[in-house]
């Protein structure tokens, strides 16, 4: 029936969580907890439609407050919530199709830098596995590694806030990747090298990308998509970050 406590939030036993009554860290009683704490309203009914066990595991682990709240610690978060907010409107309205200098807007900034990294440190990695995925093993594992840093900070110290800023960091990879697509047949943007796609044919990722997939005709189509995806996702990233910090100014309150 609880995976976790209600009270103190913690997990319980897997061998007795669907069983246990009560909890043997903080020896709450659920029944006496809930009618103690729920309006009548809210108490958990039996429904023969409720959803399967692993939604409900990922629900709340995506949900998941932790009771104790830090003020400190609870308010530079929140410094950082909007700043992210700021900064991921700013990326979000920059024309990925124009150039300046050879370069879009968005190669500017800090965050690039660090996805230019572990973009090509995917060429290398994805090597063994074809000259294909080598190439797109660029692009791809700059969206692989905060997508591993949302999963860690889920999984491993369960901190729902900071996987909320690892997902922000997914948007800002995918926005970061559309002026790149939407440059592949034209050829403009200069490349690491001090180069362009028509300077050296076979140098551009996207190019080579789509035109084995035989897609090098979608490649605006293609990019408008990363920035609506990478939009919409760096939205949901810090309205799930903003709900968490509510969440942890309530108890804060009390």
């Amino acid at each position: 029936m609880y995976s976790t406590c209600p009270k103190c939030r913690r997990d319980l036993p897997a061998e007795t969580a669907d069983s246990a009554k009560q909890c043997p860290w903080c020896g709450v009683l659920f029944e006496k907890w809930l009618h103690a704490n729920l309006r009548p309203d809210e108490m958990p009914v039996s429904n023969p439609a409720s959803p399967p066990k692993w939604i409900a595991a990922a629900r709340e682990r995506v949900l998941f407050v932790p009771p104790d709240v830090d003020p400190p610690t609870f308010w530079f978060r929140v410094a950082l919530l909007v700043t992210l907010v700021v900064w991921g409107a700013s990326f979000a309205l920059m024309d990925y199709a124009r150039l300046h200098g050879g370069l879009p807007e968005i190669n500017q900034s800090f965050m690039h830098r660090v996805n230019l990294a572990f973009h090509e440190a995917g060429h290398i990695l994805f090597i063994p596995f074809g000259r294909f995925m080598s190439v797109l093993g660029g692009s791809l594992m700059q969206l692989l590694v905060p997508l591993v840093a949302v999963w860690a900070f889920l999984y491993r110290t369960r901190d729902t806030f900071a996987a909320g800023v690892g997902l922000w960091w997914v948007a800002q990879s995918a926005l970061d990747l559309a002026p790149y697509i939407y440059d592949a047949r034209r050829g403009q943007m200069i490349l690491l090298g001090g180069v362009t796609g028509r300077d050296r044919p076979g140098y551009h990722d996207w190019h080579n990308i789509l035109g084995d997939l035989g897609l090098l005709r979608q490649d605006h189509l293609l990019a408008g998509a990363a920035h609506a995806i990478g939009t919409l996702v760096m939205l949901t990233a810090v309205t799930w970050s903003g709900w968490i910090l509510f969440k942890q100014f309530q108890l804060l309150r009390r």
